[in-house]
């Protein structure tokens, strides 16, 4: 089995795009949400998103050498930040292919229920490409106010 090569720090951890970082990925988050201090549902919640998040990113990304996955947690008093950046083809885990709308409200199909569960799951969510990198930022409150009450 070869090596896992892991760049990381205090505030972000760098990974080959390959099902076997999902666990240090998990690691990471739980950590920096321990350390934040957010609830245990808080941080269940934002595990979970990130989760589903990064598991789609690699199904979308060619495991390749080159092609890396970069988490960045930034810790402000009220909330937490979380950057998701990966240098795979431009990729968009929050939309939902317009052929598959349908189908979901149908509830033919299980698959596609991401964009839906991350909804829910954080505050605030947004995609752009930037410079060759999907960038997903996440935003979750560490208290409930009146903004993220679900």
């Amino acid at each position: 089995m070869k090596k896992k090569n892991i760049e990381k720090n205090k505030n972000f951890i760098v990974l080959s795009t390959d099902f076997t970082s999902m666990e240090f990925i998990s690691d990471f988050i739980q950590q920096k949400a321990q350390e934040s201090n957010l609830s245990f549902k808080k941080a269940w919640e934002l595990i979970l998103a990130i989760d589903e998040l990064c598991f789609n990113t690699i199904v979308h990304t060619p495991s390749e050498e080159d092609n890396k996955i970069k988490i960045i947690w930034k810790d402000y008093k009220k909330y937490v930040v979380i950057h998701l950046l990966d240098n795979g083809h431009p990729f968009n885990p929050l939309s939902i292919p317009p052929g598959e709308i349908r189908i979901l409200e149908e509830g033919k199909r299980l698959g596609g229920m991401g964009p839906y569960l991350i909804e829910k799951m954080v505050d605030e969510v947004s995609y752009k490409r930037e410079n060759g990198y999907n960038c997903l930022i996440i935003k979750k409150y560490k208290k409930k106010t009146k903004l993220n009450q679900h």
